[in-house]
Parts: C-alpha cells; sequence; structure tokens
C-alpha cells in the first residue's frame, strides 16, 4: 500500500470501460501540505471550507478544525524527519520531504477526514487518553484527548511506515421550521 491508497481506497472505483477512477456515493476533497507547522492552518481551513458546504453547523466546524488541527499537529511533530540529503538544509527542502496528507470525504451522513504521513514515530492507543490534570501545567498531552471528545469516532493506524488518523463527525440534520399559522394543519 503506498502512502495515498490508504487516503483514496475506500472511495475510488475504477470504471472498467474507461479505466479512469472516479468517486462512488461520496464525494473526496484532498490538501497536501509541507510538514511544517506554518501550513496546518491551511489544512483547517480547507476542511472548515468543506464542512460548511456540506451544511455543518458552526459549532461542529469549529471541532472539526480543532481536530484537524491536533492531528496535523502530530503529523508534523512526529512525522519523518527529513531524509539525510535535507539535514541542515533550507525549512522548505525539510518540510517537502515529510508532506502531511489531508482528504476529506463527504459521506451522507458524515464528514470522514484523514490525516495521513510519513513516518511511524507516533503509535497511538485507543481509547485509553485523558486530559492532563490542571495543576500539572502540562504543555503536551491534550491533543488526542480532545480528538476523541470532540469527534464521533477516531481511529489511528500505522502502515507501511505511515501515520493514518481517521476522525468522522455526523452531520446533524437541520430541525424542520415550525408549523404557524393557517400552513399548521397542512405541515
Amino acid at each position: 500500500m503506498g502512502i495515498n491508497d490508504g487516503v483514496m481506497s475506500d472511495c475510488a472505483v475504477r470504471d472498467p470501460d474507461s479505466g479512469h477512477e472516479s468517486v462512488r456515493d461520496t464525494d473526496l476533497v484532498q490538501v497536501r501540505i509541507p510538514g511544517h507547522a506554518a501550513y496546518i492552518g491551511i489544512a483547517r481551513q480547507a476542511v472548515d471550507a468543506v464542512g460548511e458546504q456540506m451544511g455543518l453547523s458552526a459549532e461542529d466546524r469549529s471541532a472539526v478544525k480543532l481536530a484537524v488541527g491536533e492531528a496535523c499537529n502530530n503529523a508534523v511533530q512526529y512525522g519523518r524527519p527529513g531524509d539525510p540529503d535535507t539535514k541542515g538544509a533550507d525549512l522548505c527542502a525539510a518540510a517537502k520531504s515529510r508532506m502531511v496528507f489531508v482528504a476529506c470525504r463527504l459521506r451522507s451522513d458524515a464528514l470522514e477526514i484523514d490525516v495521513l504521513n510519513r513516518g511511524n514515530g507516533f503509535h497511538p492507543v485507543p481509547g485509553v487518553y485523558s486530559m492532563p490534570k490542571p495543576e500539572a501545567l502540562a504543555e503536551h498531552g491534550r491533543g488526542l484527548p480532545l480528538m476523541e471528545i470532540i469527534m464521533d469516532s477516531v481511529e489511528y493506524s500505522n502502515v507501511d511506515g505511515s501515520t493514518l488518523v481517521r476522525m468522522r463527525k455526523q452531520v446533524t440534520p437541520p430541525l424542520a421550521e415550525p408549523c404557524l399559522g393557517e400552513n399548521a394543519v397542512t405541515c
């Protein structure tokens, strides 16, 4: 499995006649950013735009942006260090060698987001995270618990030297308009 296979495998379908890949029952939006903290905001804004297009509430969009930011931060922090030929090179060259891939799948009932990076330095264990106690004044350790609290599901996997975080946020249907006045009987 290649680095992009884990992102595309759930939704890409190859047309047997034309050989072209198409998306069936979902739409897919992908963003690729250099593995540097300065670019995380781009991924957050892209995912927010997808959530807005889907009709996610402002509260859910804020939660998704926070979770994506935390997942991207972990991808940048724990991703593969620069290749040996980029040691001592400029920041751009090192960042490009450790790209972070963000893919949004628009399901009929949810927004599903994958954050994928090369590098196997991050081995999360699902369901064992809790917030550090406030008095501990810990600077780290809140990202995974936050993601698990604010998203409907979070899954972690390590495949072929890559780390994948898959998050899901259910789409809440809008409330029906109240029936008032003359139309109350026919609503």
